[in-house]
């Protein structure tokens, strides 16, 4: 025996649905959904333990990896290696529905994208000065 309680919807909502289900049905609808990732995040715990003072270029490049960008002028402090990566989710949907002899066309999507960044300065001898991430500036 089917549960009543399912067919107890106030009766307002089934035109609209009804609608809603024919238009999708005559028409096209599409649905997509993305993720994308930029370079790897150095890990936050190896760069935790990064001491201004205590390390130099050598112990950064071997514990967080080669930067994506380095600048260094020969008589300018500071020298700055940076890190960036990105992480991005997007998703859209659309329909579109044919009327006489044209098509009647809705589209809605969302880009959530996240750039970060961390960098590290250092003195003219390469000496550890200061560690900043995105949240530092």
């Amino acid at each position: 025996m089917p549960n009543p309680s399912l067919f107890r919807w106030p009766k307002t909502w089934l035109m609209p649905c009804a609608m809603i289900l024919a238009l999708m049905a005559s028409g096209c609808t599409i649905a997509n959904v993305g993720e994308l990732r930029w370079e790897q995040a150095p890990d936050p715990n190896v760069v935790a333990k990064l001491e201004p003072g205590v390390h130099d270029l050598q112990d950064c490049m071997n514990l967080i990896g080669a930067p994506l960008e380095v600048r260094k002028d020969e008589d300018e402090l500071p020298r700055v290696l940076t890190w960036h990566w990105m992480d991005s989710l997007n998703w859209n949907f659309s329909v579109s529905v044919p009327i006489a002899d044209q098509s009647a066309s809705y589209q809605y999507g969302r880009n959530k994208r996240k750039v970060q960044q961390l960098q590290l300065i250092f003195d003219s001898d390469w000496q550890l000065l200061e560690v900043l991430s995105e949240g530092s500036r």
